[in-house]
């Protein structure tokens, strides 16, 4: 680690030399840092007994790492359950507000038959409404 620091150091000392071995080792500094802390033990490979294991210890030895290892956002896929099911209540309040409005509007008026039309309507844009609101998808 103190070499890799020195070798850091000199870098920036020498930073306005345009040679090639220069600039072979500003472009080589940044690929060492990558290995630095790739420590194994040396018989590891022989010692895993599960092939999914072995297959990611050689592809995080590989340049480029192109393989990573994450967990589930727990608190982040917490937040979408909740805020699905807040939508959810909204939208069902929503509903029985305006179903009960439209009791009332129809006990209210002499002409039933054009406030049953009116609620019809208006129940169907408030499925629209409340359908195109995406629910997240959960994945564990």
């Amino acid at each position: 680690l103190e070499n890799l620091y020195q070798e850091w150091r000199n870098l920036g000392k020498r930073k306005a030399r345009t040679s090639v071995l220069e600039t072979n080792r500003r472009t080589d500094f940044p690929n060492n840092l990558q290995n630095l802390f790739n420590v194994v033990h040396q018989d590891s490979l022989v010692m895993m007994n599960n092939e999914n294991d072995r297959a990611f210890l050689i592809a995080q030895k590989t340049p480029g790492r192109s393989v990573t290892m994450l967990g589930v956002d727990k608190k982040l896929s917490k937040l979408k359950t909740k805020r699905a099911k807040r939508q959810e209540a909204a939208c069902k309040l929503k509903e029985k507000e305006e179903k009960r409005k439209a009791t009332d509007f129809a006990s209210n008026t002499i002409d039933s038959d054009t406030s049953e039309i009116d609620s019809a309507e208006s129940s169907q844009e408030r499925e629209k409404t409340c359908a195109s609101k995406p629910t997240p998808k959960h994945s564990r």
